[in-house]
């Protein structure tokens, strides 16, 4: 199985253009798409889109994930193994949030210059290379001289970076829900460091919330901060808009004070 993800949307065909070079591999690949809803060139809302469905798929799932505002670029075009799961995408920090709740992981950069018969577009890498490299992986035909190692790390979002100090962690808001809540870099691994000592959550302009359990446990109208689904510290308010009540933005920093 082949799952897609992207910031192209479904209007123009570039999904379409994906799915046709997999399929010239072979029509019996399966294809999911995962969403090509992403906001364009929002490679942290992609980061965060990525994080929250690839953990479910079945192992052995083949991802081409594609928001890569430097299409063309000298950045590389990886393949990232890590929890059952294999990832073609941009070296861009577009794997950032996924990759910082695994213990381990394994990348292999494609070789420069690899792509699939005929000519190669400067600003279509994901058909051109990732769906084309997706699809032969799927069926065991991809050549090994297609990848190599790389010796430098992969790039990760400033706004994935958390700071452990002695009585405080900092992060940064990433993402932004539909619904307005503000997600933070924080999870629940970061906070349990703290041996469950008391938190107060602190926003930018001095704001002070109280740390729940669901947002029912506030009356409607009320902030709270709470660790989602995804065991990431959120900002919201039950029944409103988190991020514009508190001009909470991704790059926003956040505060759990310990006492």
């Amino acid at each position: 199985m082949i799952v897609l993800m992207s910031d192209f949307g479904m209007a123009d065909g570039y999904v379409a253009a994906m799915k046709g070079v997999i399929a010239s591999v072979s029509r019996d690949i399966p294809i999911l798409d995962a969403t090509h809803e992403i906001a364009p060139q929002d490679i942290a809302g992609g980061a965060w889109a990525l994080a929250n469905y690839l953990p479910y798929f079945p192992p052995g799932t083949i991802h081409v994930a594609v928001v890569d505002p430097g299409v063309g670029t000298g950045r590389s075009l990886v393949l990232v193994e890590a929890g059952g799961q294999r990832v073609f995408a941009p070296d861009n920090g577009l794997l950032s949030i996924w990759l910082g709740s695994m213990s381990s992981h394994s990348v292999k950069a494609l070789r420069p210059g690899w792509h699939r018969p005929g000519p190669l577009s400067a600003t279509f890498h994901g058909r051109d290379i990732l769906a084309y490299a997706a699809a032969l992986l799927a069926v065991d035909q991809l050549p090994a001289d297609a990848l190599q190692d790389m010796d430098y790390p992969l790039m990760r979002l400033p706004e994935s970076m958390v700071n452990l100090k002695e009585s405080s962690v900092v992060g940064q808001i990433m993402h932004v829900d539909r619904f307005g809540n503000a997600i933070s870099g924080i999870t629940r691994a970061h906070m349990e460091h703290y041996n469950s000592r008391r938190a107060k959550i602190v926003l930018p302009y001095g704001a002070e919330l109280p740390l729940k359990q669901t947002y029912g446990d506030v009356d409607v109208g009320k902030p709270l901060a709470l660790v989602n689904s995804s065991d990431h510290l959120e900002v919201a308010i039950r029944g409103g808009n988190a991020s514009l009540t508190h001009g909470l933005i991704p790059g926003s920093q956040i505060e759990i004070r310990f006492s």
